[in-house]
């Protein structure tokens, strides 16, 4: 009986990321394969490379691209090497503006609900990328409750 052959998919992966952040890398998983993954530079793979499954710590200077190269074998098949370009971007924190003040008008329970759509200027964003933290004038982080 012979098996149709699969080609391998990577199923998880990022090609922007930030300095320090963890990644996980996946790739299918198939029983008769061995697995290799290598990082060109400016990261590190913190569990086993031969899995099909790793975990990067990006530690590359920002506005670098490196490559991610997976290696997998499998008896009696050529596979081709997959590879994933990562560059290594500026924080997102960088790279905005927001509103210096902002009046915000609370609802009968002392609430108001505050999104990154009502503080960002310019763009344009993606705002489901963002998040808001209130600090008050003490600098003290007030505590979302959802």
């Amino acid at each position: 009986m012979l098996n149709a052959y699969e080609a391998p998919k990577v199923t998880e992966a990022k090609n922007v990321v930030c300095v320090g952040e963890l990644v996980p890398y996946k790739a299918t998983y198939n029983a008769l394969s061995t697995y290799n993954w290598t990082i060109s530079s400016g990261g590190t793979i913190i569990n086993s490379p031969t899995s099909n499954t790793i975990n990067v710590l990006w530690n590359g200077a920002t506005g670098t691209t490196h490559t991610i190269t997976l290696k997998e074998t499998r008896p009696s098949t050529c596979i081709a090497p997959i590879e994933i370009p990562v560059t290594i971007s500026a924080p997102i924190s960088e790279q905005i503006s927001c509103i210096n003040q902002l009046n915000v008008s609370l609802d009968y329970k002392c609430e108001a609900i505050v999104t990154p759509s009502m503080i960002l200027v310019g763009g344009p964003y993606s705002y489901e990328s963002y998040n808001v933290m209130l600090f008050d004038k003490l600098m003290n982080f007030i505590l979302m409750q959802l």
